[in-house]
This record gives C-alpha cells, structure tokens and sequence, in this order.
C-alpha cells in the first residue's frame, strides 16, 4: 500500500507538468487561430464582460486542453 502511495506522489508532478504544458499551448493556439479572427468579427456588437470570461476561460482553455486529453488517454491515443 505504501509503494503505491509513493508511486502516486512520484507521478503527480508529471501529470501536473502535462497538464500545465497542454493549457499553455491551447492558449497560444486560441489566441492565435480563434480569438483574433472571432474579435474581427464581433466588433460592433456588445459583449458582457461574464461571456468573454467564460469563452476565452473556459470553452477556449480548459474544455479542451483538459478535457481533451482526459478522452485522448482513456481511448488510448496519443494527444
């Protein structure tokens, strides 16, 4: 039980990392192919702060990194 415990706290950091290295490159990537394009494109039209949080937050960053990975290893892909 124990060597499992320590494997578990070996493993945490790299998982972390993972995770950490998957959120920075969807960001760049939202910011570069997403955001500036759909920003041209809303220029006129009136956006409540709250909305821009949740898609540049949540539905840009950490649906698809996370989320995405989770289902990439479960289904045994490569992400």
């Amino acid at each position: 039980m124990i060597i499992f415990y320590f494997k578990l706290l070996i493993s945490l950091p790299v998982l972390l990392f993972r995770q950490w290295f998957n959120i920075a490159s969807q960001k760049r990537f939202f910011q570069k192919k997403v955001w500036i394009p759909a920003m041209n494109n809303l220029q006129n039209q009136q956006i409540a702060q709250k909305t821009l949080q949740k898609i540049t937050n949540y539905y840009g960053l950490y649906v698809p990194a996370i989320l995405g990975t989770s289902f990439c290893k479960l289904r045994g892909k490569k992400c």
